[in-house]
């Protein structure tokens, strides 16, 4: 009986353990092109919980046959190194996610001829903004 409570116990332990990462992969990208050629990303909150993410005012970093998709960071060079600056959200576009909510992001820059589409948005960038942080990413198959 004692060695089955020490594996209960271990079970637990190992669940929250692991709960974070299984909560960063609450949010999924989605890509679709249209008949004219248009690609398209969009946002999903696959998780239990609203999620605010951001829509606009992103990079759209090419890298081969993958497109990094990183919000614009302003940052102050100082003689003591760089400083993450806090802005108004507004410019980003931001939208709270109930789950099950779809939204789209703003102005997509992706080239058809992209194989991976990488959405990220750095933690330290997140927390101090207070939006969702992770990276969710899809490969491309479209029609």
């Amino acid at each position: 009986m004692a060695i089955r409570r020490h594996y209960m116990s271990c079970y637990w332990l190992a669940l929250l353990l692991v709960w974070p990462a299984v909560a960063s992969a609450e949010l999924r990208l989605h890509i679709d092109k249209n008949r004219i050629g248009f690609v398209q990303a969009y946002l999903e909150n696959a998780g239990d919980a609203p999620l605010t993410v951001v829509t606009d005012n992103l990079r759209y970093q090419q890298q081969g046959d993958r497109v990094e998709i990183v919000p614009e960071q302003p940052v102050w060079s100082r003689n003591d190194g760089d400083v993450l600056l806090k802005g108004s959200l507004l410019p980003y576009a931001p939208v709270t996610l109930r789950p099950g909510e779809i939204t789209f992001l703003q102005k997509p820059n992706i080239r058809v001829v992209a194989k991976e589409v990488v959405y990220t948005i750095p933690e330290n960038w997140a927390a101090l903004q207070g939006t969702w942080s992770g990276s969710t990413s899809v490969s491309l198959k479209l029609r």
